[in-house]
């Protein structure tokens, strides 16, 4: 197939996925309720400890208040291909502390399942949040015989491990796959109890868009169709997913644009290297002005893992402050952005749940409301530097 009829198929691909996604919306534009779900109009469908935890711990548990006893646990267990055990007698307790953290024990356990006896499956929760050092031998060394599950949004495997060296015990899972399919299979289990049975729908839909799902069947079956549908469509299907990093890379040369004129409108000098594509760690783009940097600092934002993971922002100052003077910008900074990390060259960050995962994103980053959403934490920023100056530097 010559290079400009490939072209033709790609770009007719393209369109015939742009006319199933507008039928789609179409579809449900209605008044079915569709778009109606409490975890956005209550803004917490990005956190994990108040939200996720808390759901999975009362699904799991036999005597959750879904009244459906041991049947979700028994299909959980099931999905990720666990031991069995005594499902009846099972029980499931959140935030477990394990003792003072050190370099081979202690931390908090986000759920533990335990039937009585020694056998035990621990849950490490992992929606946006970074993972702690040595977190996988010092919950194995707490519970050797446990099984240790690893749940991110996409079943990725934990950053620390010594290279070469995987625990047997631990398991990686996913939203994405394992707590989609589980779910669906809680519905089916839940057929009885209506007010359960929505519950779970709910919380399915809000897991398909954290994850980057299509959650209507109908758009799924239509882009497989037409994927599928000839040599020459399926060659364009593969050619696409030939160039997401050139796709990737491109978003990001247009917002780094975007930024830099944001930055010469609010008076900063933008700083971001114009052949990043932002997919290593570390890389990211910072903001600063003659005031910022006579403190010394910068307004940064940056990817703490690679593949656009957890994407952070606070203040930098290279390990230039007094050590007196970083604990006050942090307390400055704790009070309008709550509890922030922070390192030998960072004051003080937090992550940000809404693109801490641009890999699940990038629309929003391309066409939403990110330039503006840094803009508006710029100034913020901002305003916390000069507080910060006029207070304890002058």
């Amino acid at each position: 197939m010559s290079h400009s009829s490939s072209i033709v198929h790609v770009q007719s691909l393209l369109q015939h996925a742009k006319r199933v996604q507008r039928l789609n919306a179409a579809r449900n534009s209605g008044r079915d309720g569709g778009k109606f779900n409490l975890f956005h109009l209550l803004g917490i469908g990005h956190l994990e400890v108040s939200t996720h935890s808390p759901i999975l711990r009362d699904l799991l548990d036999p005597r959750g208040s879904h009244g459906q006893g041991a049947i979700f646990l028994q299909r959980f267990v099931a999905r990720l291909r666990l031991p069995t055990f005594d499902f009846d007698a099972a029980e499931v307790v959140a935030e477990v502390g394990i003792g003072a953290v050190t370099d081979v024990s202690g931390g908090r356990l986000d759920l533990v399942i335990s039937d009585g006896t020694t056998k035990q499956i621990l849950i490490e929760n992992k929606i946006f949040a970074g993972e702690q050092d040595n977190w996988v031998s010092r919950y194995l060394n707490h519970a050797p015989g446990a099984k240790l599950v690893f749940l991110t949004l996409d079943g990725k495997e934990p950053l620390n491990l010594e290279s070469g060296v995987w625990p047997p015990n631990l398991v990686c899972a996913s939203y994405r796959e394992h707590i989609t399919d589980w779910l669906q299979d809680c519905r089916k289990e839940a057929v009885n109890a209506p007010l359960v049975r929505e519950s779970l729908t709910q919380y399915l839909h809000l897991v398909q868009e954290l994850t980057q799902q299509n959650r209507e069947p109908y758009m799924n079956v239509e882009m497989v169709k037409a994927a599928t549908d000839s040599h020459e469509a399926l060659d364009a299907y593969f050619a696409l997913r030939n160039v997401e990093r050139g796709v990737q890379t491109e978003i990001v040369r247009h917002v780094q644009g975007e930024l830099k004129r944001t930055a010469d409108k609010l008076g900063f000098q933008f700083k971001g290297a114009d052949d990043c594509d932002f997919s290593d760690r570390w890389s990211g783009f910072q903001f600063t002005n003659a005031e910022l940097d006579a403190i010394p600092l910068s307004i940064c934002f940056e990817f703490d893992k690679s593949g656009y993971r957890d994407f952070c922002f606070g203040l930098v100052d290279g390990g230039k402050l007094p050590t007196e003077s970083r604990e006050q910008l942090k307390k400055m900074f704790a009070g309008v952005y709550g509890s922030p990390h922070s390192s030998p060259t960072w004051p003080a960050y937090v992550f940000w749940p809404k693109y801490q995962n641009w890999s699940t994103v990038f629309p929003e980053i391309r066409f939403g409301k990110f330039v503006a959403d840094v803009e508006r934490e710029l100034i913020q920023l901002n305003k916390i530097a000069v507080q910060f100056r006029e207070k304890h530097l002058c």
